[in-house]
């Protein structure tokens, strides 16, 4: 009787451990498309994917996703202190540095084909006055008085003060799409 048992308890290991191996295995690594396949390393987790909002308060930054999300009319390299002009192609201080003229990239769109105007800095703009709870928000209403569009592709920020190094401030120059329903 003894054997017998022993008999069942080992063909039913080895029926277990024969499947095993088909369940472990990882997808065939050549048939998987990486046209549509995009991987990120993050040091943490995303707390509420459903909200990459950048401006939201509470939504973390720190772990780096809206860098490769979001874009800004500048960027500073800081690897080579380079400054870039980036959904931005230039801009141009008034002689007494109270207000800076900037000229958008044309051919700009968004993901969902529209273009990017100076309508949408003047959007991201207001958004942030008129909303002082919002992240960078501070920054904004320190710096800045206003923002007008002068055409589709030129907008010129009007600031509070003279300030030479207004476009070095990061955080002053995200922009977002003119949000919709």
């Amino acid at each position: 009787m003894k054997a017998s048992r022993w008999y069942v308890l080992l063909a039913a290991a080895a029926l277990v451990l024969t499947t095993l191996p088909a369940s472990a295995a990882p997808a065939d690594q050549a048939n998987l498309d990486r046209a549509s396949t995009l991987k990120i390393a993050l040091s943490t987790q995303i707390q509420d994917p459903t909200n990459l909002n950048l401006y939201a308060p509470g939504v973390d930054r720190s772990i780096g996703l809206h860098q490769i999300v979001y874009e800004y009319l500048f960027y500073n390299n800081l690897e080579t202190g380079e400054f870039i002009p980036w959904l931005a192609e230039s801009y141009q201080y008034s002689p007494d540095y109270t207000s800076l003229s900037v000229k958008l990239r044309d051919g700009v769109t968004w993901n969902d084909g529209q273009p990017f105007t100076a309508d949408d800095v003047v959007f991201t703009y207001d958004l942030l006055k008129n909303n002082t709870g919002m992240v960078w928000a501070e920054e904004t209403n320190n710096n800045v008085a206003s923002v007008e569009k002068i055409d589709n592709l030129n907008v010129r920020f009007n600031l509070k003060m003279a300030n030479p190094h207004f476009h070095l401030i990061r955080e002053a120059f995200p922009a977002v799409g003119i949000w919709g329903g």
